[in-house]
């Protein structure tokens, strides 16, 4: 068999299985499930992972034979919330998925984008776009249209919040969210009267 496979996460599975691998990297053969006779193996393995392998091996959950065989050539990615590249990747995603749409973002959802600290990286992008491209009106992505469990998590990332107010739009968009833009009831969770409320809706341009 030729061509190449991609294992995703690696550093996920099982020691029994990490065994396995190991036994056709070394043998470039395998047998399918069964069968008696084995099937030479001449592809490319690409693996890759979020967890630190490293680490893993100091621990004794990561096989080191397993990662010397794997380990021919790495390429390094950063972050979703440490790349510069959000908007084109948002772009790119949009177009391949949705292009007879034509979706766009609202300045609010890009703020948000820019801020969130991704720990699902490009998986939780691809579904926090998917479920807001599907119930999106007029083809613009809203605060609204996000989900719950996104918009209101506290996992920003700080360095992307590049002045206090910032930091405070976001704030209480988030708590609007929480509060079905229930105006007094948002006010009070933020601990401010409701006069100082509609100062920040206006200063920030908030819509509600």
């Amino acid at each position: 068999i030729y061509g190449a496979v991609f294992l995703d996460e690696i550093g996920e599975i099982d020691e029994g299985t990490q065994v396995k691998l190991l036994r056709v990297l070394q043998s470039r053969a395998f047998q399918r499930l069964g069968a008696t006779e084995s099937i030479p193996f001449e592809g490319k393995v690409i693996a890759a992972t979020h967890r630190d392998l490293d680490e893993l091996m100091e621990e004794g959950t990561f096989r080191q034979d397993l990662y010397y065989r794997l380990n021919g050539f790495t390429i390094g990615l950063p972050n979703l919330a440490d790349r510069t590249d959000l908007e084109a990747l948002v772009a790119a995603i949009l177009a391949r998925e949705y292009f007879e749409k034509n979706i766009s973002l609202s300045d609010d959802v890009w703020r948000l984008f820019n801020q969130h600290a991704w720990r699902g990286n490009i998986r939780q992008l691809h579904h926090i776009l998917k479920v807001a491209a599907l119930i999106c009106d007029d083809n613009i992505i809203k605060i609204t249209d996000l989900p719950d469990d996104f918009v209101n998590d506290d996992d920003v990332n700080v360095n992307e919040i590049t002045s206090f107010d910032e930091g405070e739009k976001i704030v209480i968009i988030n708590m609007l969210h929480k509060c079905n833009n229930n105006l007094s009831k948002t006010a009070r969770q933020l601990g401010i009267s409701r006069n100082t409320l509609y100062s920040k809706l206006r200063q920030f341009d908030l819509k509600y």
